[in-house]
């Protein structure tokens, strides 16, 4: 992923190990992705519609971080 993010781009980082990174670049190949966020996309589609993704987790993340924005706050005050 670039240090600067393209327009209209997020960027995430994950940290794995070595054996991780191969087994993606493997799926890489194999899928016969252009890069990475495909790859990526294709994942979670395929986690999500075996139902292995929670159909809540917006709501939750949502949830905590505005209950970190509010603690930050109140420590900055």
């Amino acid at each position: 992923m670039p240090r600067t993010p393209k327009p209209g781009t997020r960027r995430i980082e994950f940290n794995i190990n070595m054996e991780s990174l191969k087994r993606l670049h493997e799926l890489k190949k194999l899928s016969k992705s252009r890069n990475q966020d495909e790859l990526l996309e294709a994942l979670i589609y395929q986690a999500s519609e075996k139902h292995q993704i929670d159909p809540n987790i917006s709501d939750r993340l949502e949830q905590k971080i505005d209950y970190l924005i509010e603690t930050l706050d109140f420590l900055t005050e």
